[in-house]
């Protein structure tokens, strides 16, 4: 009964990638930077609603959407908004085992297609994925998804049944724009689906098959672009690349805020008379290379990271030996993909500067299912050489040199989860703390990384909000690292000059493994003392 294998294989894929992604949650000191963003947007589709901030906001919007959707279900408490993020992250990422599977079985069989799909639950960077509380697994799941879909209606695009299969990959194509821009890259593998079949079909079925995948992206993606006025082209280009204005994720926790101000004051100056600086981020911090050759370090690396060095011979043993496999269709198009969205990473990341290994993740599937193949090679060599040296060889008789190595790939990767994500971080929960002992809730704070926000649930405005911050009388705490005010850049004068001028230091956080310019500090805001030095027109000398 091949279907009730494949129903009991995949209740135990999702127990198992279920388990790994709620170990990693409870364990994690924080989420990832980018969470805030997230949260700060989940936050505004709640107190505006959802239609009025897909008109006023070009951030991708399905991940924001579901966890206002999973707010509405937690309890109103201390730290709902994070777990309601953390719990639609780490439930996209567990689902993602499902279209894995299904990719990985048609080419590579039940057996190795299992091996692959725990191996890639395990990843760390999947894995990691639900405490992170980003959009990436949610993206995931639609874009694995569509993919298996793609290949399987390439398996029989001559039968009516691949309409039905490219209409549902077009509505993953569409949901799956709506949640990272990278999803644009699956419409160039539509393209090479359809060469690699062009010869099996004749031009009527090849329009009626294009017209169905069209269809299902147009019924969703075209549908957002009409419903959000997007009709000229740099409209459109805003919404597919995600760009999002500062206030989408400045403000957190505040009911009713103001608009962030467009411009400053002309008296706010620090001592060098520079104009205040309230960027997000401190360019002297900038790690952005650009170059092909730069890209090709960073793509090695982050490819290594991703997968992990012990699965990494057993990929390229995998990819030497499967012949067979490549000679198949789903294997050749699944072979093709792999170098083609390789290519267009190294294209990004010459372009941008930048390469992080979950930009990798797409690729993780095809890799593990290389790898799988390279461990049943590697078992039969490992008994081949045994059955060599031992006599008699009835010692071998029902030893599974396959299962053996299965158990010591997935153990090598359950270390991993139980590694506190984001350690590094604790001063941020400590000083969240603080604040919530110390701190009335009704207390602003600034705070120029947002973490404490997800913990305290105190109106909070984040570095790009500064202006509207210190011009705020309720503001009473100021949260910032200490390598924060040590760098030589604007932004960092800037936060020296308000807080030497009208702050008091009242704590300092940090884990005992980080460097003592990681600590988190707490300033106590005295706003009398700021509009004193800066309110009357004088600049401060």
């Amino acid at each position: 009964m091949p279907r009730r294998c494949d129903l009991w294989a995949l209740a135990g894929l999702l127990l198992a990638a279920g388990l790994a992604q709620w170990t990693v949650c409870i364990r994690a000191v924080a989420p990832a930077q980018d969470a805030v963003r997230y949260i700060a947007q989940a936050q505004r589709i709640e107190k505006d609603g959802l239609a009025a901030t897909l008109r006023a906001q070009t951030d991708a919007p399905l991940y924001p959407a579901l966890v206002r959707a999973a707010h509405r279900l937690a309890r109103p408490q201390g730290g709902a908004w994070l777990r309601s993020a953390q719990w639609v992250a780490a439930s996209m990422a567990a689902l993602c085992v499902i279209p894995v599977y299904a990719l990985l079985a048609p080419w590579l069989g039940r057996g190795k297609a299992a091996l692959a799909t725990i191996l890639f639950a395990l990843l760390p960077e999947v894995a990691r994925l639900g405490a992170d509380a980003l959009a990436d697994s949610t993206h995931l799941l639609l874009f694995l998804t569509a993919l298996a879909l793609l290949v399987s209606a390439m398996r029989d695009a001559a039968e009516r049944a691949s309409r039905w299969k490219l209409l549902g990959c077009g509505v993953c194509v569409g949901l799956s724009l709506l949640a990272r821009s990278e999803a644009l890259t699956l419409l160039p593998a539509v393209a090479l689906a359809w060469w690699l079949v062009r010869r099996q079909l004749e031009r009527e079925q090849v329009i009626r098959l294009g017209g169905s995948l069209a269809l299902g992206l147009a019924g969703v993606y075209g549908a957002y672009l009409l419903y959000t006025h997007a009709l000229s082209l740099d409209a459109m280009q805003a919404r597919l690349m995600g760009r999002h204005a500062a206030d989408s994720a400045a403000l957190l926790n505040v009911a009713t805020p103001a608009p962030i101000a467009s411009a400053l004051p002309p008296d706010w100056r620090t001592e060098e008379g520079d104009v205040f600086d309230f960027t997000r981020k401190d360019g002297s911090t900038s790690l952005r290379r650009g170059g092909y050759l730069e890209a090709a370090r960073q793509y090695t690396g982050e490819f290594g990271n991703l997968i992990t060095l012990p699965l990494l011979p057993l990929m390229l043993v995998g990819v030497l030996k499967m012949r067979h496999a490549r000679n198949c269709l789903p294997g050749r198009f699944l072979f093709l993909f792999f170098c083609m969205y390789s290519l267009l990473v190294l294209w990004h990341a010459a372009e941008v500067g930048y390469l992080s290994s979950r930009h990798l993740l797409p690729l993780a599937p095809i890799a593990l299912g290389w790898a799988g193949h390279g461990a049943v090679i590697a078992a039969q060599w490992s008994r081949r050489w045994l059955a060599g040296v031992l006599a008699p060889r009835e010692l071998l008789r029902g030893w599974r040199p396959v299962r053996l190595l299965a158990l010591l790939l997935v153990g090598l990767c359950v270390p991993s989860l139980l590694k506190p994500a984001h350690a590094s971080r604790l001063g941020h929960r400590r000083a969240a703390a603080w604040l919530a002992e110390h701190a009335a809730a009704s207390d602003m704070v600034l705070d120029t990384r947002g973490w404490s926000a997800l913990y305290t649930e105190m109106p909070t405005f984040r570095h790009e909000a500064g202006a509207q911050a210190l011009a705020n009388p309720a503001l009473r705490y100021v949260v910032v690292e200490r390598e924060e005010l040590l760098f030589d850049s604007r932004r960092a004068r800037t936060l020296r000059a308000v807080l030497g001028t009208s702050a008091e230091l009242v704590g300092s956080f940090h884990a005992a493994e980080v460097k003592p310019e990681k600590a988190v500090l707490v300033y106590r805001w005295d706003p009398q003392r700021f509009a004193a030095s800066y309110g009357r027109g004088a600049v401060r000398r």
